[in-house]
């Protein structure tokens, strides 16, 4: 199959990259029926990666044999070849309740992306939405390249990256037209008295991940210096525009961790509660907690990881965090015991967790109490 399209089958269709294609294979027929009568249904069968904010990636709809293909479009106008490789990740398509698919397109590497919408009973095309969002520069000609982050919120309005760690969002995913607005975590009057400086220094550098009521949240990366001293983290944008972010290292309440792990999209637990998204420093990884709707971090998220780790595994390495030793402690004694019982409700860390769930505030204090001094 030749580099950068995409195919598709009829209404409810399954929709495979294959290359710099996607394929779309039909579904059962009756799912066209909302988009057939004229009358756009409302809600999103798929939203963007991995389907939801949990990234279940589980289908409502059983597809048919893949043995025929309807339609096809490009993912990529101008695949760039590394050596023989196709070094690059490419963007979920997003499918309406009413057939509309949404498919993040590559145009080429001084043009950057575009969002495309299709019919996905025909492949017919239904709109265009270009954005300034570009790869990041620090990835490398031999790096895999990441897609363009983009989803549809529960309302239908696509969400993509823009220029500057910005959010475009574009209303009404299933009509010809929408309104186009600019969504910005740092502010509007910051990005529109600094555009350049924005541009050059702050990126969108994961997938976005949309709440059940909206909201919009991102990993982004800061690689100079802005007008408004940011740092690399995540952000959070509300449905009615209203957003909060935190910075990597206060989200892990550490100075050694500078960034969020690029490509890795955010996850919202079950009750949509918390936000888990992964953060580094220049040696490893660390998986963080946070309040969904705040971004503050979740003491009850690190209690319950730190109580399921092996202790004599866990003890062998105090050493490495002697530095948090003292934020560790003010941090144990402002936790309220009812809600962290009430909060440990909700988490299953492993077989057999229950009985641990009345006592690791407890395990918790004596293993941070076993950290030794840090040594000047």
């Amino acid at each position: 199959m030749p580099k950068g399209w995409i195919a598709s089958g009829g209404a409810g269709a399954v929709g495979v990259v294959l290359g710099s294609w996607l394929l779309f294979i039909p579904a059962a027929s009756a799912q066209v029926a909302g988009a057939a009568a004229g009358h756009p249904k409302a809600g999103v069968e798929w939203a963007g990666f991995a389907k939801n904010a949990q990234h279940t990636a589980t289908a409502t709809a059983k597809p048919q044999p893949f043995d025929r293909i309807r339609w096809r479009v490009k993912v990529d106008l101008h695949p760039v070849i590394t050596l023989r490789d196709l070094l690059i990740h490419y963007g979920s398509p997003m499918i309406t309740a009413a057939n509309t698919v949404v498919v993040p397109t590559r145009i080429s590497t001084k043009a950057g992306f575009e969002v495309v919408a299709y019919s996905g009973a025909t492949g017919a095309k239904r709109w265009s939405l270009a954005t300034d969002y570009r790869t990041p520069a620090f990835i490398k000609k031999f790096d895999f390249k990441p897609p363009l982050p983009a989803a549809l919120t529960p309302s239908g309005t696509l969400a993509v990256a823009g220029a500057g760690g910005t959010i475009l969002l574009r209303d009404h995913a299933n009509l010809k037209t929408g309104t186009v607005r600019r969504r910005v975590f740092y502010g509007l009057a910051q990005w529109r008295a600094h555009q350049a400086a924005y541009a050059k220094a702050v990126q969108v550098t994961t997938p976005l991940t949309v709440g059940p009521g909206g909201a919009v949240y991102f990993g982004f990366t800061v690689t100079g210096s802005t007008p408004d001293h940011l740092a690399s983290g995540i952000a959070r944008i509300a449905a009615d525009g209203k957003a909060t972010w935190i910075s990597a290292s206060a989200a892990a309440g550490s100075r050694s961790v500078t960034g969020v792990a690029i490509n890795c999209a955010p996850a919202l637990s079950p009750n949509g509660r918390i936000l888990y998204i992964a953060v580094t420093s220049p040696t490893s990884g660390t998986l963080v907690g946070l309040n969904a709707t705040t971004l503050k971090p979740r003491d009850v998220f690190d209690i319950s990881v730190v109580d399921a780790i092996a202790g004599d595994v866990l003890i062998a390495n105090l050493h490495e965090v002697a530095e948090k030793k003292e934020n560790l402690l003010r941090r144990l004694d402002g936790i309220n015991e009812d809600f962290l019982q009430a909060e440990l409700a909700e988490l299953d860390i492993r077989p057999g967790w229950e009985k641990h769930k009345k006592t690791c505030l407890q395990t918790v204090r004596t293993i941070v109490g076993k950290i030794p001094k840090q040594t000047p």
